[in-house]
């Protein structure tokens, strides 16, 4: 079975720059080992790409994957995993869609 392609959409991209930047200000090396982890999981979707669980409540398709305080929400259509958003666990998931 080839390996899923994974694609980051734009917001997902932005997320990523902002996690960074905020956490940089105190400590650029503790902001790449985050996004260096968060990557880490998003790279495990293309070998196991149903890993997250679903959230009907967020859309018909989301699924959630956990990266320490950090979610990675993604869809997954069988050939494709398209991150959509990582955000802060705390944050409230059903005004992102």
């Amino acid at each position: 079975m080839p390996r899923i392609q994974i694609v980051r959409n734009a917001t997902a991209k932005t997320d990523l720059i902002e996690i960074w930047n905020y956490i940089a200000a105190e400590s650029p090396g503790a902001a790449d080992r985050l996004l260096d982890e968060i990557d880490k999981q998003i790279i495990r979707l293309a070998d196991f790409p149903e890993i997250g669980a679903r959230r009907p409540e967020i859309a018909s398709d989301a699924r959630v994957l956990v990266s320490g305080r950090y979610l990675i929400l993604y869809r997954f259509d069988g050939n494709m995993v398209e991150i959509i958003r990582v955000v802060h666990g705390a944050r409230d998931l059903t005004d992102l869609f």
